[in-house]
């Protein structure tokens, strides 16, 4: 709340360069605001900005619709055909679609191209746990980590998961971190769901 505070104040004062209005939507996105970001990034989207639209798409989608988020994504392939970005947050698109063999592919082609995207491997893992491959779920998922060890979705899904197949020195290393890097004010309740399971795997 206190970034959008200030990126408004530099887009009021007039200040605010494309890099920060791109930034700006992305965080009204995050924060539920959508609407309000999506004309912030048509114009910028409209010249042909790869990143912003990029980031219109994943707006649209953070706004619930998926139809429009994969007609403005594809509008990248015209300047940037192989951008690595744009077939991650395809991925994510058909994650809320529950389409995992599409979200798979995406995630997939986002790393042939950058292999340093945590978020494709999240959404990777995400793919593969529902298509019935809940190991290759937490290799994916132990490659986004590598990259951003903190977190939180992938922690917590990693220690759900590694329970289920049977991995509790992975579970409890999972919850551990979790434990550490969750904010308290925010998601008490989740830490002390974390701690239950932990004492279940015996600490």
């Amino acid at each position: 709340a206190e970034a959008i505070t200030v990126m408004n104040r530099a887009r009021d004062l007039g200040v605010a360069t494309p890099s920060l209005l791109r930034q700006l939507g992305l965080s009204l996105a995050e924060a539920g605001q959508a609407p309000e970001a999506v004309p912030l990034l048509e114009p910028l989207a409209d010249t042909g900005d790869v990143e912003a639209l990029n980031a219109l798409g994943l707006v649209w989608s953070e706004g619930g619709d998926q139809v429009r988020a994969r007609q403005t994504l594809s509008r990248v392939f015209e300047a940037d055909p192989s951008n690595p970005v744009t077939h991650q947050v395809l991925a994510l698109v058909a994650l809320r679609e529950s389409d995992w063999t599409a979200a798979r592919d995406e995630a997939q082609r986002a790393l042939g191209l950058n292999s340093g995207l945590p978020l494709a491997w999240n959404y990777l893992g995400t793919a593969l746990y529902n298509l019935q491959q809940p190991r290759q779920a937490l290799e994916a998922w132990d490659k986004a980590l590598a990259l951003e060890p903190a977190n939180l979705d992938v922690l917590y899904n990693t220690s759900i998961v590694a329970m289920e197949v049977g991995d509790r020195e992975r579970a409890r290393r999972a919850l551990r971190a979790f434990i550490a890097a969750a904010p308290p004010e925010e998601l008490g309740a989740d830490i002390e769901r974390a701690k239950e399971l932990l004492r279940q795997l015996g600490g």
